[in-house]
């Protein structure tokens, strides 16, 4: 992700989701609090939480994200 950018917030009926940042700096809105992740770590996301992940700093955010079970078609922006 290019810095300065972020995903709509949204959360998934259905899938939890594990972001792990693999180099930047993630930050993850998750139902109102905002949580840092550098390289290394990783977050947990459960089912209907709402939340974005943005790239606040000045370099790309490289990252994995998965999900149980796919959250293909499993998306409700809010």
């Amino acid at each position: 992700m290019p810095p300065n950018e972020k995903e709509e917030r949204h959360y998934h009926n259905e899938s939890q989701q594990f972001f792990y940042v693999l180099a930047g700096v993630a930050h993850l809105g998750i139902s109102g609090n905002v949580f840092e992740i550098h390289a290394g770590s990783g977050i947990h996301v459960p089912a209907k939480e709402p939340h974005q992940l943005m790239n606040n700093g000045a370099v790309n955010l490289r990252f994995l994200v998965v999900s149980q079970p796919k959250s293909h078609g499993d998306r409700i922006n809010v």
